[in-house]
């Protein structure tokens, strides 16, 4: 039996057609008492999102829209058009896009919630998984730390899961779904989600639940908020009809579909990423809530990795138990050796351990070749002399009093530099707030 589990992404096409115009909206969930906060629901099990019949993203998003369409007001229309006013370029995001939107529909639609919220992170970040405000929100979801943890996400040094996107994405959806139950209504859940769920509660207290129209409930939650909710339904305006606004949208590529796979061990990651064949950058872009080499033991273990990736990866990882995988580390050859040399005679690891290095067990390797081996390896007078190579990110926990120019300073580090590293907008730090002090890859 694997050891991984795995889910797709991007769906087979199924037998039946889906509409091209959204499904009528339903009657919201009832609104439970303003007063008691509902329990955050638990986290559902890793399993296949659940059969739909529609043969593509887009037409899987269609017949999950719930929440008012184009002609429900002036403004959604209105910020529909502004967003396709890019034409070609806007059809180059939504191709970009699409491998994350597949990912949040599929969890909106395990937990009940409108697959217009699959839309939501490109009102919040243009789907960067690493974004980063100077405000405090990070991550494609824009999570603050409180809101994050309360959602059950980890943050620690080595870890961020407000930058992972699959645990991210799913805890966005368990808040959602959340709000959706205590609230009654989904206007009134993207504003919750923006301005915070007591704030919406209090209104829904004062002014019972708001009628279907107008389709933006008047109430005064100020226009920030307004136009996120108009700018979350334009979008879903040009998904529902593209061609109202010269719009074409990407056909599904297999080859771009993202799997998510779920590892019983911690693993490092460049050797993840020897093992799935992609350069160690193009992985970590994918998973930027690792933060060092190695996965930390306190949070998720999986990956994010595109199909072909994610194929190479398990024919790989499934020829050793996990614990070998966790329990290998970088070496660097201090001198010409053969791989059968630097184990065991008869060791049964070898013929594995050179498919994870590509390498031939009796092929003399050169100097400074990084092999992959056994932690708890011994070198002996017949073994090369190797050393272990370790990659930690460097990074700085702001303090109080302290500002990016004084970090710069005593880092011995331009502000610019700082800046473009942490996706920073403007001076304002927070503290406790994480700075990486290098380049990312």
């Amino acid at each position: 039996m694997s050891m991984l589990r795995t889910t797709s992404l991007v769906l087979l096409p199924l037998l039946l057609a889906a509409c091209a115009t959204p499904s009528p909206r339903p009657t919201p969930p009832p609104a439970a008492a303003a007063s008691a906060p509902s329990a955050m629901p638990p986290l559902p099990p890793v399993a296949a999102p659940p059969p739909i019949a529609a043969p593509d993203l887009w037409a899987r998003l269609r017949t999950g829209f719930t929440m008012p369409g184009c002609d429900a007001d002036p403004a959604i229309a209105d910020w529909a058009r502004r967003y396709a006013a890019g034409g070609r370029r806007f059809e180059a995001m939504a191709t970009e896009y699409r491998p994350l939107i597949a990912l949040a529909q599929s969890e909106m639609t395990a937990l009940g919630v409108p697959d217009e919220f699959a839309l939501l992170p490109w009102v919040e970040s243009n789907y960067r998984a690493d974004a980063r405000s100077r405000e405090g929100p990070a991550g494609m979801w824009q999570f603050m730390a409180s809101t994050a943890r309360g959602a059950g996400l980890v943050i620690e040094p080595g870890y961020d899961g407000r930058l992972d996107p699959i645990a991210s994405t799913r805890a966005a959806a368990r808040l959602l779904a959340g709000y959706g139950r205590d609230l009654g209504d989904w206007r009134l859940v993207d504003w919750a989600f923006n301005q915070g769920e007591y704030r919406i509660r209090g209104m829904l207290a004062q002014r019972g639940a708001p009628p279907a129209e107008p389709a933006l409930p008047d109430w005064p939650v100020g226009a920030i908020s307004r136009s996120h909710l108009t700018q979350l339904l334009g979008l879903a305006c040009i998904v529902s009809d593209p061609h109202r606004f010269n719009v074409d949208l990407p056909a599904v590529d297999p080859r771009s579909a993202l799997v998510v796979v779920e590892l019983p061990q911690p693993i490092d990651l460049d050797l993840a990423a020897r093992l799935a064949g992609l350069a160690p950058g193009t992985l970590r872009a994918l998973n930027p809530g690792y933060r060092r080499a190695r996965m930390p033991g306190n949070a998720p273990h999986h990956l994010l990795l595109p199909r072909p990736a994610q194929e190479r990866f398990a024919a790989r990882y499934e020829r050793l138990p996990a614990a070998s995988w966790a329990a290998l580390q970088p070496y660097r050859l201090q001198r010409p050796a053969r791989l059968g040399d630097l184990l065991p005679a008869g060791d049964p690891q070898i013929k594995m351990l050179a498919r994870a290095n590509a390498v031939d067990a009796d092929v003399l390797l050169a100097t400074q070749r990084v092999l992959w081996l056994p932690g708890d390896l011994k070198p002996t007078s017949e073994l090369a002399r190797v050393h272990i190579a370790r990659r930690v990110e460097p990074l700085h926990r702001v303090r109080s009093g302290e500002t990016l120019w004084t970090i710069a300073r005593t880092q011995r580090i331009p502000v610019r530099d700082l800046e473009r590293w942490n996706h920073l907008h403007g001076s304002i730090l927070l503290p406790g707030q994480w700075l990486r002090l290098t380049a990312p890859d």
